[in-house]
C-alpha cells in the first residue's frame, strides 16, 4: 500500500483512482489495488462517472462485449459485492430498476477531479488569476501516473481510455496557455517601461533662456 496526495483543505478524498492502476484509497488515505481485472473494469465505469446508474445490460456489455460469461448477472453481483468490501456497503447502490451507481462526497475518482480542473483553471484564467490555473493544472496533470486504467480490460476501457487521452492532451494545452499569459503580460510590461525610458522628459533639450 501507499500513501495518496492529499486532497485540498476542506474536499472530501478521491476514493478512486483510475489514471494508471486502478485502486481505491481507504479511510487512512492508502491506497490498496481495486481487485482482479474483470472487478477493475466495473469499477471503471462506476467511477468514471459517480452518480450516473448504470443499468446491468451496460455494464455487462462495457466489461465483456460480445463475450459475456454464462451468466453474466451472477459474475456482476460477484464484483459488486467485491467493490463493496472495498469502498463501503453504501459506496455501491443497487436501484430499484436493477441498475447500479456509485455515491461518494466530492469528486469521487480521479478523473472526475482532472475534469473539475479544467473548469476550475478556465475561470481563474477569466478572473485574471492565469498563475493560479496553471497550478491547478499543473497538479491535475500530476494525478496521472501512467496510462489511464493500466491493464484493465473491455470495451468500457478501451472507450474509457481514448476519452482520458484526449482529456490528458487537453490539460497540458491549457497549462501552456496558461503558463504563457503572466510570461506575455511581464513581456508587456517590460517593453512600455522601456518606451517611458527612453522617453525625452519633458523640456528636455530645450534651450534655457536667461
Amino acid at each position: 500500500m501507499r500513501a495518496t496526495q492529499p486532497s485540498p483543505p476542506g474536499e472530501p478524498p478521491v476514493r478512486v483512482r483510475l489514471l494508471g492502476a486502478v485502486e481505491v484509497v481507504g479511510v487512512d488515505g492508502r491506497s490498496v489495488p481495486a481487485g482482479p481485472p474483470l472487478q477493475q473494469a466495473v469499477l471503471a465505469c462506476l467511477a468514471g462517472e459517480p452518480g450516473r446508474v448504470w443499468s446491468s445490460a451496460q455494464l455487462v456489455d462495457a466489461v465483456w462485449g460480445e463475450q459475456p460469461p454464462a451468466r453474466p448477472e451472477a459474475s456482476l453481483s460477484t464484483y459488486v459485492w467485491g467493490l463493496r468490501r472495498l469502498l463501503g456497503a453504501d459506496a455501491i447502490v443497487r436501484t430499484s430498476t436493477g441498475g447500479y451507481v456509485l455515491q461518494v462526497d466530492g469528486p469521487g475518482s480521479d478523473v472526475v477531479a482532472a475534469r473539475d480542473a479544467g473548469q476550475e483553471a478556465s475561470r481563474l484564467v477569466s478572473t485574471g488569476e492565469p498563475e493560479r490555473a496553471a497550478e491547478v493544472l499543473a497538479a491535475a496533470l500530476g494525478a496521472w501516473r501512467a496510462e489511464a486504467l493500466l491493464t484493465v480490460p473491455g470495451p468500457g476501457a478501451d472507450l474509457q481510455r481514448t476519452g482520458l487521452h484526449a482529456l490528458r492532451v487537453s490539460l497540458s494545452e491549457q497549462a501552456g496557455r496558461s503558463a504563457a499569459r503572466p510570461a506575455a503580460a511581464r513581456g508587456r510590461r517590460g517593453r512600455r517601461a522601456g518606451r517611458r525610458a527612453r522617453r525625452p522628459a519633458a523640456g528636455a533639450g530645450r534651450r534655457a533662456c536667461w
